[in-house]
């Protein structure tokens, strides 16, 4: 099995096969969401590696089977074994298994994937919260056409469906070619044309020329999905293919049947599916959205092929990196199902980022909340200025009114909660901004208002003295290049486990020889996140905030 940290991998029975099944759990509550990833062709689990460690970290269970046929769950010999029915029926038993039963999950799907989901959508919409699916369009059942033939028609014989249809032979043709080349040529085709297989010709490319694995699939990456198509082989993930035509028999029941599962539709300007025949009509034309009538969103990614999930795992475009979790369609909140769900924008502390609020955002994005949670200008994966005063409150709350609009329009308001230096924001930006605040929370700083008879550095000074944690971090790169000799896990332990009710001393040459005791709350890997931020980013951009405390008394006297 892969050594993916923290994925646990088991075997279950379900419709009459054993099903290999990687999990990453969420928070171990055991009452956490559920997200099913469902992988498509030539791929297994293991393609959702990246989507699982992120969503793990907000909080849900994240589940990823091997398909029947693939990877290391069993192989029906039969071909008709492997029908939309079989294998619905497959995803219908593994819910039943994680859930208990009597409960829904998040589905996400990809190629062949996304045609599982399709189908489960139909069947079973009971069994879906919502619905994310990438590359492939939903295909409404046409009763005049039957699939394979019409392929045929339209691309000829040399289609690759086409050339998968007769048992065996791809796969004689497979061996021939080599597993690790057949894999490569499939994982990193990205050409917006159809796919063709003309006999012998090893995919139009020289049989020597050389192959470099482009950025997003590794070698170690490869040679994962080449160990697995060695021991189990092609035939059982080609045999979906060849009850393309069965199961447009089989279906038939659910002619002019339409998804009325929440959805949104993801894929790739580059990839052959967005590319085919009709495809763009259909999603502009408003087909898409009459046959699937709760579509939230189509999102075509720029650049990206069809493997776009692996591609760039983490396709953003925005400067403000923002952590969202919607909310989930089918929790009891009085939200539930509004088209514009109430927002809440959480605003962190330091030695923080959005990280600290995962909790907060899985429980209240269950109550029908669509939560926010940036990392703040200098901190994790946002832009960090050079400039030590572009760190001042008007900064800062300009960026969180720029994100106000960006994700509810320039004229709505939204809930806050922030903690630490998120609560001094958030006192600032409602100082600033009553108009953009519906209500606040605020925890563990309060209000100051503005003292004329004081500037805020020099009274620490006088309260606390030089060593005090704040008056240490005025001078410019001093305490960076303190915290370096310390190194970040520790300085981050540091902060994030002190509970002296007392004020927090700084003293220069301070040593740090006892180990520290970290708490449950706490996890290895939470920590490893934070640490892996700040050893990019560094402590500069968060520190920078201190250094502005008097300019920011004055900026804001006329509030205060």
């Amino acid at each position: 099995m892969s050594r993916l940290d923290g994925v646990e991998h088991k075997t279950l029975k379900v419709n009459g096969i054993n099903m290999h099944v990687a999990e990453k759990p969420g928070s171990g509550s055991g009452a956490d969401p559920i997200i099913l990833f469902i992988h498509g062709f030539p791929e297994l689990w293991y393609t959702w590696r990246h989507q699982m460690t992120a969503l793990s970290s907000l909080g849900y269970r994240t589940i990823a089977p091997d398909l029947r046929g693939y990877g290391d769950t069993e192989a029906p010999e039969k071909v008709e074994d492997y029908t939309y029915l079989n294998v619905v029926g497959d995803m219908v038993a593994l819910i039943d298994a994680v859930t208990g039963g009597d409960k829904a999950v998040f589905v996400v799907g990809h190629d062949w994937g996304a045609m599982i989901a399709w189908q489960l959508c139909q069947y079973r919409p009971e069994k879906v919260k919502a619905l994310v699916n990438m590359s492939v369009l939903f295909s409404p059942r046409n009763p005049d056409r039957v699939p394979v033939p019409t392929l045929r028609h339209v691309f000829g014989n040399d289609y690759y469906i086409c050339r998968f249809q007769k048992p065996g032979e791809i796969e004689a043709e497979f061996k021939n070619i080599g597993t690790e080349n057949v894999l490569k040529e499939f994982l990193t085709y990205k050409t917006p044309g159809p796919l063709y297989l003309p006999k012998d010709k090893y995919f139009k490319r020289a049989e020597n020329a050389a192959f470099a694995l482009p950025p997003w699939l590794t070698q170690e990456d490869l040679d994962y999905y080449v160990t697995k198509y060695d021991k189990r082989g092609f035939t059982g993930p080609i045999n979906y293919y060849r009850n393309i035509d069965r199961n447009w028999e089989l279906t038939a029941p659910w002619t002019g049947a339409k998804i009325h599962v929440p959805v949104k539709f993801i894929v790739g300007d580059q990839d052959l599916t967005y590319n085919s025949p009709g495809a763009k009509e259909y999603i502009n034309g408003g087909g898409f959205k009459r046959d699937v009538p709760l579509l939230d969103e189509t999102v075509v990614i720029k650049g990206l092929g069809h493997f776009l999930h692996e591609e760039n795992p983490d396709v953003n475009g925005i400067n403000m990196h923002v952590a969202e979790k919607s909310p989930s369609v089918a929790g009891n909140g009085a939200f539930n199902g509004a088209i514009h769900p109430p927002v809440i924008l959480f605003l962190h502390g330091f030695p923080e980022l959005w990280y600290t609020w995962r909790h907060q955002m899985v429980a209240l994005s269950s109550l029908g909340y669509r939560t926010i949670a940036p990392d703040l200008r200098g901190y994790g994966d946002t832009d960090a200025p050079e400039s030590v005063d572009a760190y001042t409150s008007l900064h800062v709350v300009g960026d969180l009114i720029g994100l106000i609009d960006a994700v509810v329009g320039d004229r709505e308001k939204v809930f806050v909660v922030g903690h630490d230096w998120g609560a001094i924001i958030a006192w600032h930006l409602c100082l600033l901004r009553p108009d953009r605040v519906k209500a606040l929370v605020n925890m563990s700083v309060v209000f100051d208002p503005w003292n004329p008879k004081r500037k805020p550095i020099s009274m620490f000074k006088s309260f606390y003295g030089d060593d005090y944690y704040i008056c240490r971090f005025q001078e410019y790169g001093e305490i960076e290049a303190e915290f370096a000799k310390v190194g970040t896990e520790r300085c981050l332990l540091e902060f994030l486990t002190y509970r002296n009710p007392g004020p927090i001393l700084l003293p220069k040459g301070k040593r740090y020889d006892d180990s520290v005791s970290r708490p449950s709350w706490l996890t290895d890997c939470d920590v490893k996140y934070y640490v892996s931020k700040y050893e990019k980013n560094g402590f500069t951009g968060p520190v920078n905030y201190y250094r502005n405390m008097d300019r920011a008394q004055m900026h804001l006297h006329v509030y205060l």
